[in-house]
């Protein structure tokens, strides 16, 4: 095949036997994905010095879970060929599985230039759509070698088309709390677990609000300044319930909604962060910053 259409018409096209390292054995996230930046350097995918200078800046945070039995890191780079993957199949969970994904044994490693961005969003979609399914868990879980895997139905699923969604990108571990959590908790949860905002849900993790640093910030500040009277009418703010502080309009975004037009609504409302739902319950988190880290990593760093 010849040019970039017809060479990633379809998922096969992304890999030749070169690209798939079964059984992958590693400890660290690192090794693992060095062994598969091996493999794409050897078929003449990418540069190994360059490469290995993006792989470096990944982290455990970078993974995307697929399901939960694979993992996908993605690297827009100048030290990319041309669009392609690299699939790693471990003979048990790998060591570096996250909480949301702790079985999972595939990594999948896609590499693309930095130019040609619609295609790599429409890769990486295409991906956890098809990859995301159970029976395709199932398929990879019996393939022993890169021929089987070559060999699956599921490399025939088309690219071109395939819009990435909010479900793609969103942030699926959400930490949440109730309308009645105490401020205290809050605070101890936005400091420990480093966030800015926390959905609060009701029964069947139906958004009731959002409750961000600010508010906890404002809630706060008498005590801080050391006035007498603390938070409402001398009520100390740490007792207080969130549902006295949330915020209660809030946005959100469906888990099939296309990144585009979400992110579009986020710059025109000027919106941070907002809760992604299924059918009214909360399913994931999605702030500007999952957008930029998730979609945009390399391709702001080669400018």
């Amino acid at each position: 095949m010849t040019g970039d259409r017809a060479e990633t018409a379809v998922l096969g096209d992304l890999l030749s036997e070169r690209r798939v390292i079964a059984p992958l054995r590693a400890d660290t996230l690192r090794e693992a994905l060095g062994k598969l930046a091996a493999g794409a350097v050897a078929d003449g995918l990418a540069d190994q010095d360059r490469l290995d200078q993006e792989l470096d800046t990944l982290a455990e945070e970078d993974l995307i879970p697929l399901g939960s039995h694979a993992l996908m890191a993605h690297l827009r780079t100048e030290g990319a060929n041309r669009l392609g993957m690299m699939i790693g199949l471990a003979e048990g969970a790998l060591p570096f599985s996250p909480a949301t994904a702790p079985e999972a044994r595939t990594l999948i490693l896609v590499i693309a230039p930095a130019s040609g961005g619609r295609r790599y969003l429409q890769t990486m979609a295409a991906l956890a759509r098809v990859l995301g399914k159970s029976e395709v868990a199932e398929q990879l879980a019996s393939v022993e070698t890169a021929a089987d895997v070559l060999g699956l139905s599921v490399m025939a699923e088309p690219i071109l088309g395939t819009e990435i969604l909010v479900r793609d990108v969103m942030t699926r571990d959400v930490v949440i709390v109730s309308a009645e959590t105490p401020m205290a908790d809050v605070a101890e949860l936005l400091i420990r677990r480093r966030l800015r905002a926390i959905p609060v849900v009701g029964e069947d993790r139906v958004v009731l609000g959002i409750v961000t640093d600010a508010d906890v910030m404002e809630m706060f500040l008498p005590r801080i300044r050391g006035d007498e009277a603390t938070g409402n009418e001398g009520t100390d703010p740490a007792k207080l319930a969130v549902r006295e502080v949330m915020q209660r309009s809030v946005f959100t975004a469906r888990a099939d909604e296309t990144i585009e037009s979400v992110a579009d609504r986020m710059i025109r409302k000027g919106i941070e962060r907002l809760p992604v739902v299924t059918e009214g319950r909360l399913v994931g988190f999605l702030s500007k910053g999952d957008i930029i880290r998730r979609l945009l990593r390399g391709h702001l760093r080669s400018r």
